[in-house]
Formats: structure tokens, sequence, C-alpha cells
């Protein structure tokens, strides 16, 4: 899992839009070039730090015993796409994300939502990477389909790649690089590309809102894998409307009433640190004390029993049920895990009924 996280290209090119915690651009701290991906009034950021996810002690111990495996188990993808361009998995530093989800209007086409999101992704690299050998390695991940159509067309003065799946299905995709090379900005708004190469050229980036830090108020400075989301008041309302839907339903009393503590909920956020073991900590802000104290006394009671069962009932360890920690502090509810490399392997072994024999 860890392995496929931080080799695989795909991830980084095609689904970044997921890894964490937009320390970029955060008061007092010292920005860089993928701090452009920020975007203005930005509500979901994120940032995942792969470089020092390589040197953690937990990867290590999981590389050294399944070195043999990880080798097999690179994707023909990866394979192609590193050789395409030269730049190896440990030329993946990092991912900075950000998106304003009040640009998301689900009135529009189905097709054409993403395009009009304003979001951006940027991918750090340890060395530069020019267009054309950008290019070839897109063109190198298609499997045994048609390769994606790469053109290229000029965007704020610089020149840019338009990437049209083979399924028009798909969204098209914007990418450039920054005038270093060294970062890859990956986009499905025109519009966000364009402004993003204009905070690049003019080193003036976006300040995370006050909602943003406060979300993230709390994380281990030192996680590798930080994710926050000021929700909007949007989702709010339509929680808040499936409750009143599950008011007539006797089967959903259960759910509803635990769902019901989350009907004013601020703020998410989630990281991941990886020492000597892997700890996840999730947390949102409920709005009001009673909320997180019900919330948490829930999951106390009903979550954590049925997780233990759930992991005795595949012979897992129950040590990993037995880390499971949830308190709520003010209006906040914070939930946390621990996993040692043991906990990861045998976890992958009870999804992976191949890999129990190894």
């Amino acid at each position: 899992m860890m392995e496929n996280l931080r080799s695989s290209w795909a991830l980084a090119l095609c689904t970044a839009l997921l890894a964490v915690g937009a320390e970029g651009g955060e008061p007092g701290r010292e920005t860089s070039t993928p701090d452009a991906a920020i975007v203005s009034g930005a509500d979901l950021v994120g940032r995942i730090d792969f470089g020092a996810m390589q040197s953690a002690p937990i990867v290590q111990k999981l590389e050294q015993a399944h070195k043999n495996e990880r080798v097999r188990q690179v994707s023909e993808a990866n394979r192609r796409f590193e050789e395409a361009t030269g730049l190896k998995r440990e030329d993946l530093r990092s991912i900075i994300f950000s998106a304003n989800t009040g640009t998301f209007d689900a009135n529009l086409p189905e097709s054409e939502r993403l395009e009009k999101v304003d979001g951006v992704i940027a991918i750090a690299l340890a060395k530069p990477l020019t267009l054309e050998r950008l290019t070839q390695g897109i063109q190198a991940m298609a499997a045994d389909g048609p390769p994606p159509s790469v053109s290229r067309k000029k965007l704020a003065g610089r020149t840019v790649l338009l990437v049209r799946p083979s399924t028009p299905e798909q969204n098209a995709a914007y990418l450039a690089t920054s005038r270093d090379g060294a970062t890859i900005f990956l986009t499905l708004s025109e519009t966000s590309l364009a402004v993003a190469l204009a905070r690049e050229h003019s080193g003036r980036y976006e300040v995370a809102s006050a909602s943003i830090v406060s979300a993230q108020a709390g994380m281990p400075a030192d996680s590798q894998l930080r994710f926050a989301f000021v929700v909007p008041e949007l989702l709010r309302s339509q929680i808040r409307g499936g409750l009143n839907n599950a008011k007539d339903n006797p089967s959903a009393a259960m759910m509803e009433g635990f769902l019901r503590n989350f009907q004013n909920i601020r703020s998410l956020s989630l990281s991941v640190g990886l020492s000597q073991d892997m700890a996840l900590h999730l947390a949102g802000d409920l709005g009001d004390t009673e909320s997180a104290q019900q919330a948490a006394m829930m999951i106390q009671t009903m979550l954590a029993p049925m997780l233990k069962a759930a992991l005795e009932s595949r012979g897992t360890p129950t040590a990993i049920a037995e880390s499971f920690r949830v308190a709520p502090e003010g209006s906040s509810l914070r939930l946390g895990l621990r996993l040692s490399a043991e906990d990861l392997d045998s976890l992958g072994s009870s999804v992976d009924p191949a890999a129990a024999g190894r």
C-alpha cells in the first residue's frame, strides 16, 4: 500500500487531487514555487511529503521486508514513465494541492463541472523536467489502448500541455512546468492554470485563510501527509436535508442520530505521520461542544467495538483496535490510530489472501 503510494506516477499525475496539508501559503512559513498551487479562497488544501516518507523508519523496514516483491509490483505504466522521463520514484518530492469548492456548480452538465472548479496540483521534483520529456512520459503511460492526445498551447505567455484522454467521458487536463522545470502544475481548468502560472511568475502567493489554519490546528507538525477542508454551507444543508428525509425511516434511526451531530460541521482535517510507526489523526470541528461529546460517546460505544470485532474475524491483531483513540476537545472531535509495520503487513494479508502465505 505505502509502496504504491510513493512510487505511482499515475497517482501523482492523474489523481494527485488527493494528497496533503497545504502548509504552502501559511503565514510565517517561507513559500516556494509549488505554493503557486494555492488558489484564491481555497477551502480544500493538502500536501504529501514523499521525500520525508522515504526516510521514515517504518517505510525502510517495510521496503526491506518486501524488497523483491516491490520490484515485481512496480507497474508497467510507472516503469514506462520513468524510462521516458529519466525520473525515478526518489525524484518525486512532494505534492501540494488546493481547491475552492465554492466554484463547483452542480447545475452544469456533468462533463463540465470539474472544468470550472478552481483547483491546482503542484508536483515538486528533485530535478528539472522538460515539456518534451513530460509529453513522452504521459504518452508512455498508456497501457494497451491508444495514448492520450497531447498538444501544446500558449497560456499566460507560457507553453503548456493540453492532454485529452483517449476516452471522451474523461476530462481533459492542463499541465505546465515551472520556469526552473522542477515543479509540474496540473489542473482541469485552463483559467486555474493561467492564474497559477501568474502567481509563480510574480512570486506573490495566496495566504491560507484563518479557517484553514484553524482546521489544521492540533495536527502534528511533522506529519508527512496533511489535509484540511473547510466545510461549505451547501454541504451542511445537504446533511440536514438527508436527516430530515431519514426521520420517517425507523431502520435509519441509529445512523440518523449519529449523523445529526455533524449537521453543523465546520471543518475536517487528516494527518498521517510516519516514524517508527504510522500515526493517523482525524479531526472535525462539529460546531458545538455537545455535538462533539455525543459523537465521541457514540463512536466509543458502537464503532470501536465493531472495529475490534471486524479485526478479530480476520485474525488481525486486536492491538490495532486498542490503539484507536477518540476524544472531544471543545467543539472538535479528534480520532487517532497507530499502526506498526507488523500491523500493516497483517492488514495487507487479511485483505489479500495471497499475501498470507508469504
